[in-house]
Parts: structure tokens; C-alpha cells; sequence
């Protein structure tokens, strides 16, 4: 069943038109040309009213509203961190590097060399090594596994097929994805990026937050990055032109 939208009053127009139409004819006396009119016109408007029904349900969320759902998330991160020291880029984390079952976000105090961290040993005043997260993309890509059925390839080719199969086929992000590669560094472009409200709010109060603290999207990006090459990825920088969004992530 369909939840009350704005369409549900033409569907109540609809279906009482066509049981008006249709009981006109047996409760009045109608010669027998008048009689098919008003049966074909009760069953137009019957028809009618049930694609209508079929076809419409709750208007989707507002694409403003959703850019700036994590916003405020990244610009606290990003206050706390620098408030302890923290000021490295994010830097996602392959699995032999953590011995975690996921992919993890690394902060750095200053500059990450690929090393192995541990996510018990505890964040402290006197060895502040930095802060070690869940990246905001997990969910996504938790998702993505379950309902999706994805595949990691192995080649950068491959990849690029992913990213844009990911973010403009099945969650519908942008309107088509770009991706440029150097040699240890990708340039990810959203077109007609969806959330971009998101990012221009962040990038007004906060210029940088993006590349330590990302929103889902750039980072479900990083875990993808991080799942095909198998290699620590850092967010060097996202910038926002017209409606496009652009990650660059850099490869060791």
C-alpha cells in the first residue's frame, strides 16, 4: 500500500467519478445510447485512478536535505581532532595493516608512512599516533555487498566501471563519474553531483574538512580505492565546481 501523497486526492476524484458514472445508469433511466457513455466513461476514470495509485507514492527526500545530513559530523571530527593534536589527512587502511575485517580511516598527527597500526593501542597525551575510525562509507559499502552483490576487480581498469556503476546505477549520485589516473594518484569527479549542497556548506565554515573528515560518499570512494589496489589511500583534497564534486586520493 501506498502512503497519502499529494496524487491521493486526484485518486479519490478518480474512483468516486467512475462509481458515480457507473451507478448513474441503475439508478436513472437512460435510453441506450446515453448508458454506454457514462459505463465507458466510469471505467476510463476507474482505470485512471489505478495507475495513478500504482504510479505515484511519497515524494523522495530532498537531495538538499540528505548533503547536509553528515555535515555536521565531519566538522566536529575535524574540530576535536585538531583540538588534540591531530592534523593528518585521512588515510584509509587496508586490512593487513590494522588486522581488522574491515577497511579503517587513519588520522595522523602529521604524515602516515604505511605502517602497521593497532587498533588497541590507545590514543594517549604522551604517543598521540592518531585517531583510527570507521569510515563514514562503511555503511554504504556494507550495503553495497549485501544488496548488490558486488565484486572487487583486481585491475584499475575495472575500477573505474565500479565507481561509476556505484555512484550514478545504484545510489543514483551523479550524473556520470570520471576518473583520472596518475602515477599514485586518482582523481575521482562526481557530475551532477546530487548531495553537492552538502559539500558547499562544509566547505564554507570549514575549507579542508573534506579531506580529513569526508562524508560517505568520498569515502565509500577510498574504501573501493583501497579494496581494488590493496594499498593505503589518503584524501588529498575534494573542491566543488558548479555541480561537480572532485576527490583526489593518493596511493603508496
Amino acid at each position: 500500500m501506498k502512503f497519502i501523497d499529494k496524487y491521493s486526492g486526484i485518486v479519490v476524484i478518480f474512483l468516486t467519478a467512475a462509481m458515480l458514472l457507473i451507478a448513474a445508469p441503475l439508478v436513472f433511466s437512460f435510453d441506450d445510447f446515453i448508458m454506454p457513455i457514462f459505463i465507458i466513461a466510469g471505467i476510463i476514470c476507474l482505470i485512471l485512478g489505478g495507475f495513478t495509485l500504482l504510479f505515484t507514492g511519497n515524494e523522495p527526500a530532498d537531495p538538499k536535505v540528505i548533503g547536509l545530513l553528515p555535515a555536521a559530523g565531519s566538522l566536529n571530527l575535524h574540530r576535536i581532532a585538531l583540538d588534540s593534536g591531530i592534523s593528518g589527512k585521512a588515510s584509509f587502511l587496508p586490512r593487513q595493516l590494522t588486522e581488522e575485517s574491515k577497511i579503517m580511516q587513519f588520522n595522523p598527527v602529521s604524515t602516515y608512512y604505511g605502517d602497521v597500526i593497532s587498533t588497541r593501542r590507545p590514543f594517549s597525551e604522551k604517543e598521540p599516533y592518531g585517531f583510527l575510525t570507521i569510515p563514514s562509507g562503511d555503511p554504504l559499502y556494507q550495503l553495497l555487498k549485501k544488496k548488490n552483490d558486488i565484486t572487487i576487480p583486481k585491475k584499475v581498469e575495472d575500477l573505474n566501471l565500479l565507481l561509476s556503476e556505484t555512484m550514478s546505477d545504484v545510489f543514483e549520485l551523479s550524473l556520470h563519474v570520471t576518473t583520472a589516473w596518475e602515477t599514485n594518484k586518482v582523481t575521482v569527479t562526481l557530475h551532477g553531483y546530487r548531495l553537492i549542497e552538502g559539500c558547499n556548506f562544509i566547505n564554507d565554515q570549514s575549507p579542508g574538512c573534506c579531506s580529513y573528515y569526508p562524508c560517505p560518499v568520498c569515502s565509500l570512494c577510498g574504501i573501493l580505492i583501497v579494496e581494488c589496489i590493496n594499498k593505503f589511500v589518503t584524501l588529498e583534497q575534494c573542491s566543488v565546481t558548479a555541480n561537480d564534486m572532485s576527490a583526489v586520493f593518493s596511493f603508496y
